[in-house]
């Protein structure tokens, strides 16, 4: 990629009608901070000329991708370029997504921020504003988020560590939320929906707040939930950035085994379809496959915030299944007290048994023979 990613800093210096020093001195200013900004850095880029350079080089490469992504425009590039023409990009554009996807391909937001601040000629907070509009609509534009996007104001000229970590905030919202320990047991969509008369619907609310449980109404509100081709490596990487960063919640670690619990057949998957609260192009079997083996590489979610939802829902699924089977053990219990705490209680039972089954034999032999002379008679007569 190193002799594509020339040609994009080629185009762009070309294109932005600035002198590459501009650039670079932009880039010094900050050097320390994009450093600090990996961790371990390997020894060869401890050179900050070295260092900026990369810098540069990966800045320049994602902003040309993006905006001929989400513009639409090929600028000079030659219609057969292998990366940034039309039959190129078409070609390697899902490839190349999802290497931006990988937490360890980040490239630090700050560098595209100081670059587009120099080439239009923008302040900070406006740069800033750019490239998160910039970023939030390339992921649009390459289905990834696996919710819709529709309400960006929280945005604005906010910092994010890197384009994951805009992603994930996309994908969270404002969320609320409150974490407590405590073992998260889940029953299958089909299992609230049949068993304890759950209703499933969509959410007005398409981010994680979107989950919600009303207990008075017994409804479950989802939000509508996209799968596309890159939805794996989408939240396997955010999953990834939630476990490894310090102070970061685990809202979409949450929600994936959230998911998983609610579909644990083809069933289970159906039946939110119908309600939709699922979109996808892939069969049944590929989503319930591709949900499952996320949930599996994630391990485990050291910190569920979705509590607040699943503890009501289960409250109200015991209640509503748990009613008649406590009758029944009750029942149950008081008939073994009864007729088997003692020998003599059971041959008390048998023969009450007994003396019942003779009892309506004899009853029913009565009304036989009852009504046998009367049918021999109406045949003596016909004769």
């Amino acid at each position: 990629m190193e002799e594509h990613k020339v040609r994009a800093v080629l185009h762009f210096l070309e294109n932005s009608d600035k002198p590459m020093t501009d650039y670079a001195n932009s880039l010094v200013e900050v050097v320390e901070e994009l450093m600090g900004s990996y961790d371990q850095l390997d020894h060869k880029w401890r050179d900050g000329d070295k260092f900026l350079e990369l810098m540069f080089h990966d800045g320049c490469f994602l902003l040309e991708i993006m905006r001929i992504f989400v513009e639409d425009d090929y600028g000079d590039y030659a219609d057969n370029d292998p990366i940034f023409g039309l039959d190129g990009f078409f070609k390697f554009n899902v490839v190349i997504f999802e290497d931006t996807l990988k937490i360890e391909n980040q490239v630090p937001l700050l560098v595209l921020n100081k670059l587009v601040a120099v080439e239009k000629g923008m302040t900070q907070d406006q740069s800033t504003e750019y490239i998160n509009d910039l970023v939030v609509n390339f992921f649009i534009g390459v289905k990834a988020f696996v919710f819709e996007v529709d309400d960006r104001t929280d945005l604005g000229s906010n910092t994010f560590m890197h384009m994951m970590a805009l992603g994930w905030k996309c994908m969270v919202g404002d969320f609320d939320f409150h974490l407590q320990d405590g073992q998260v047991n889940m029953c299958s969509a089909k299992a609230f929906n049949s068993d304890a008369k759950v209703e499933l619907d969509v959410s007005e609310k398409n981010s994680l707040i979107g989950f919600a449980f009303d207990e008075e109404k017994g409804i479950l509100n989802l939000p509508l939930i996209n799968i596309y081709d890159c939805t794996e490596s989408l939240l396997l990487n955010l999953i990834a950035f939630e476990h490894l960063h310090t102070g970061v919640s685990h809202h979409v670690s949450s929600y994936v085994y959230y998911i998983n619990g609610l579909i644990q057949s083809i069933e289970d998957l159906n039946l939110l379809r119908r309600k939709l609260t699922i979109s996808s192009d892939k069969n049944a079997d590929e989503i319930v496959r591709l949900i499952h083996k996320v949930n599996h590489d994630m391990g485990f979610v050291p910190k569920f915030t979705l509590f607040h939802v699943i503890n009501p829902l289960n409250e109200y699924y015991d209640k509503r299944t748990r009613k008649w089977e406590k009758r029944f053990r009750k029942w149950r219990s008081n008939f073994r007290e009864m007729y088997f705490d003692s020998p003599w209680s059971l041959i008390a039972l048998l023969a009450a048994a007994l003396l019942l089954v003779l009892t309506v034999l004899q009853t029913v032999y009565a009304i036989l023979s009852y009504y046998k002379p009367a049918d021999d008679t109406l045949q003596t007569h016909h004769l």
